[in-house]
């Protein structure tokens, strides 16, 4: 990804409206909150025929733990790369606990970029914000 990010085309007002209207109740372990924007769970995070069906090319997960946690509570969605690769996405890791007292805000400008770049690309291309139960890290994130 380069410095400079690629312009990005907003949705028309009459798709704002249209999606700012409907039912918008989070529901399952997936929900769209955006257009081309969803965000998800653990459980979402593992179910490969849900992302694919969803037509998920990005996946940023908010809560990319490291390779070996250590025993105790485990904070993290440890997927990665490699998990994802029998499907055609790209991966964007956070390496940050979903807990409500971890600091996010070194975060925010580069995952913010990354899903700009990603949604620049057009109707192509649809990003998936993961973190372990969906209501914290993911959520800040996307907002």
């Amino acid at each position: 990804m380069s410095l400079r990010d690629p312009p990005y085309e907003p949705p028309s007002v009459s798709e704002l409206q249209e999606f700012l209207l409907a039912d918008r109740r989070p529901t399952g372990h997936v929900n769209q909150v955006w257009p081309n924007l969803y965000i998800g769970n653990e459980v979402a995070a593992r179910d490969k025929g849900t992302l694919h069906s969803l037509g998920i090319t990005h996946i940023v997960n908010a809560a990319h733990g490291p390779p070996n946690p250590g025993p105790g509570p485990c904070f993290y969605v440890n997927t990665g790369p490699r998990f994802y690769r029998d499907l055609t996405v790209d991966y964007y890791g956070v390496e940050a606990d979903d807990a409500i007292e971890f600091i996010l805000s070194p975060f925010f400008y580069p995952t913010a970029r990354y899903i700009r770049a990603a949604l620049a690309m057009g109707g192509k291309s649809t990003v998936i914000l993961l973190c372990l139960i969906r209501f914290t890290v993911s959520e800040n994130c996307t907002i």
